[in-house]
């Protein structure tokens, strides 16, 4: 039996405005888009700053902040034409919206678009008072879809053919990999990790009869255990990710609350913000 070929055939993409303008998933989100014939809708988020109340100098700080909100939505406004451009050049059909307002309403709106993608590609957040972590969690937990987020240290990939996961036997990790059979027609090779000396995969299902399901569909299933070495489970499956070719890694999402990661630490933490590899979470 063969995997089913569709792919999808609407990609949406989330970008946060800033000084310097990520580019990341803009490239990620044409290239995979051109490559399976999918419309692209684009949505850039732009925070608008309130003046904070001050009994000296109001209208000073009311200028200051109408001037740095001005200068974010122009600086959208012009990203947003070189990605029109960008995605005309590779024959993408594209829509794309500049929407403004207090950050956390503009994530929860985005998110909610992204509910009619069938994939959204999101750029790396870089630590938790990154504003793209606010796009992260509510793509990932409220949109119903799997959110690719790129790597700015990896050229953007078109055609997925091999894909590694980062195998804990949860559902989320499940849920991840049926997404990427659906969202990667090429996709033909997967390789399920474990790494040894992380958790007690005692009780979890087992990887190998999770592949024994995923090659009844015809796919390559290769099953590997790599041992941490001393060095931190993102970093043990990113670079196993790199040295094994594969075009992206697959984890499901964390599940518990993201404060206690930001606290604590944790893979989902670390991969979503540091892996080379595009990363295809789903939760």
């Amino acid at each position: 039996m063969s995997k089913s070929k569709s792919g999808p055939v609407d990609v949406a993409c989330l970008i946060r405005a800033a000084d310097e303008m990520p580019v990341a998933a803009m490239k990620q989100a044409i290239a995979l888009a051109a490559e399976t014939g999918a419309h692209l809708s684009a949505i850039i988020g732009v925070q608008v700053f309130t003046a904070p109340y001050t009994p000296f100098w109001t209208s000073m700080s009311a200028s200051i902040a109408a001037e740095v909100n001005q200068k974010s939505k122009a600086k959208a406004d012009s990203f947003a034409e070189t990605f029109k451009a960008d995605a005309k050049a590779a024959g993408v059909d594209l829509d794309i919206a500049v929407v403004s307002g207090p950050f956390g309403d503009v994530a929860e709106k985005a998110a909610f678009i992204a509910r009619t993608a069938d994939i959204v590609v999101i750029d790396q957040p870089h630590g938790a008072l990154d504003t793209t972590e606010m796009l992260l969690e509510e793509a990932l937990f409220h949109s119903g879809r799997p959110v690719l987020i790129a790597s700015p240290r990896r050229a953007p990939v078109g055609r997925v053919t091999k894909a590694v996961v980062g195998w804990d036997g949860s559902s989320h990790a499940v849920r991840a990999v049926s997404d990427a059979i659906d969202a990667f027609p090429a996709l033909e090779t997967i390789e399920i990790v474990t790494v040894s000396g992380e958790k007690d995969l005692s009780g979890a299902l087992p990887a190998a009869d999770f592949a024994r399901h995923l090659a009844r569909k015809g796919l390559k299933v290769t099953l590997s255990d790599v041992p941490r070495a001393g060095k931190s489970v993102a970093a043990v499956l990113d670079s196993h990710a790199q040295a094994s070719g594969a075009d992206i890694l697959i984890t499901g999402g964390f599940g518990h609350s993201r404060l206690r990661e930001f606290l604590l630490g944790g893979v989902t933490v670390e991969l979503t913000q540091n892996a080379v590899t595009p990363l295809l979470m789903a939760y």
